[in-house]
């Protein structure tokens, strides 16, 4: 049943980042169609954006594909950081655009670039606007069912995306109404600088993924009163954690009574495996001990066991 269960959510992880590669691509030509027709900065910025999208959707879906891979015997604990990797490297992608974005408004303000075809710009970016919304809503429900950190970034991108439309289209109106074109570098700048702000917690977020960092505090918690609520374990040490895509790896020390049977040790171990109905998408490790008070206050002291 988990497994069918964890099959069915990377079935689904995949057919919406393909949806998001087709989003992408459609939005990226509409976007070189009219940018070209209208000169504009900002919609020149969006295109560039949107081609960018296309990169990194086409890496996120390869990458959720590669991730659920089983573990093989080159990678026993599976291929869940891919997504990682691929989260690090479209914020990258990320970085680079907003930089490319705020280069060009700058050049725009010293050149005096005016725009054209005003009409047809707004039509797409009003299209380009509501296409983002419905895709960021689809990424964002998938990423929280799936716990995958790959289409949180992708839904992310696309919220970005979002503001950078309104922002585009709210600029041209502006433009037809009053001929204030520096108002289209204005709004480059500010867009690229709210990237910027914006990616910088995706990049962060993969970069601890890729070097094991601890679950949150608040679900490292709920998983220790679980283990300590069974009658049977007197203690837990060395507790640690860490995810690998949307997998979370949990192995601790239980402490058991050392009268226990070796059988019935076992049959604990399963029962304390409970945190994994919990916390979906997570695997436990546990290694059994003795309790033994002296012997556990003498390893303690000195810094044998960890928290």
């Amino acid at each position: 049943m988990v497994h069918t269960t964890k099959k069915s959510s990377e079935r689904l992880k995949q057919r919406t980042a393909l949806l998001s590669v087709c989003t992408a691509t459609f939005l990226a030509a509409l976007k070189l169609v009219y940018s070209i027709l209208t000169g504009s900065l900002t919609m020149l910025a969006s295109t560039v954006d949107s081609i960018f999208d296309i990169l990194a959707s086409l890496m996120n879906f390869f990458s959720i594909r590669e991730s659920a891979k089983p573990p093989d015997a080159e990678h026993k604990y599976g291929h869940g950081k891919i997504e990682s990797l691929a989260a690090l490297f479209q914020s990258v992608i990320i970085f680079a655009s907003a930089g490319f974005i705020i280069y060009k408004a700058i050049s725009s303000i010293i050149h005096r670039t005016e725009i054209t075809h005003i009409e047809e710009g707004i039509i797409v970016m009003f299209i380009s606007t509501i296409v983002s919304i419905l895709l960021t809503l689809t990424l964002r429900r998938v990423a929280k069912k799936t716990n995958s950190i790959v289409l949180k970034t992708d839904s992310l991108h696309y919220e970005v995306d979002i503001y950078q439309n309104l922002g585009v289209l709210l600029t041209i109106t502006i433009i037809y109404f009053t001929s204030w074109y520096i108002i289209d570098a204005v709004v480059g700048i500010l867009i690229g600088f709210y990237i910027i702000r914006q990616v910088w917690r995706i990049f962060k977020q993969a970069f601890d993924c890729l070097m094991d960092h601890e679950l949150p505090n608040e679900l490292r918690q709920k998983m220790k009163k679980i283990i300590l609520s069974h009658n049977d374990v007197h203690g837990i040490h060395n507790f640690r954690t860490r995810q690998a895509g949307s997998t979370k790896f949990v192995d601790f020390h239980a402490e058991l009574s050392a009268e226990i049977p070796l059988e019935r040790a076992n049959i604990i171990a399963h029962e304390i495996k409970m945190i994994q109905d919990q916390s979906p998408h997570t695997e436990v490790l546990i290694h059994l001990d003795p309790y033994d008070d002296s012997k556990i206050d003498v390893l303690r002291k000195n810094k044998v066991y960890g928290a």
